[in-house]
């Protein structure tokens, strides 16, 4: 499912903080959700097909761009339409839901680090959207 698929459409733009590591996980987030529209083959038969992929790619790049492309070095204030942020979150629960409890097998100690990164950079993400309402 597409970060921006995730939750109803609330475009109201929100400002919370973020970390370098918080940035960067949600830039990856945003940058792999790109990459798979890609995959599943964009169709492209007309020029509202062009207008349309190139409208998706700026939306994108104005996302990056606001989290520096995940290589900011410091706390920054980041703003955002709701309804990303949420998406956002929600597909990290749900990505770390499914590394934790349904692998099937022991896991290194790192890799479940790493799933309880991408659960916590959502909690994170949550609590600041749930303060701005």
């Amino acid at each position: 499912m597409s970060v921006i698929d995730a939750t109803p459409r609330d475009g109201t733009p929100v400002t919370i903080a973020l970390e370098p590591d918080q940035l960067a996980v949600i830039a990856d987030e945003l940058i792999g959700d790109l990459s798979s529209r890609f995959d599943s083959g964009l169709e492209v038969r007309t020029p509202d097909d062009i207008a349309r992929v190139r409208a998706l790619l700026d939306e994108y790049e104005q996302w990056l761009d606001a989290l520096k492309w995940g290589e900011a070095t410091t706390r920054i204030s980041v703003t955002l339409p709701r309804s990303l942020l949420e998406g956002v979150a929600y597909t990290l629960y749900e990505t770390a839901g499914d590394r934790l409890f349904h692998s099937g097998r022991k896991k290194p100690i790192s890799a479940v680090r790493d799933d309880m990164t991408l659960a916590l950079v959502a909690t994170a993400i949550v609590d600041q959207l749930e303060a701005t309402r």
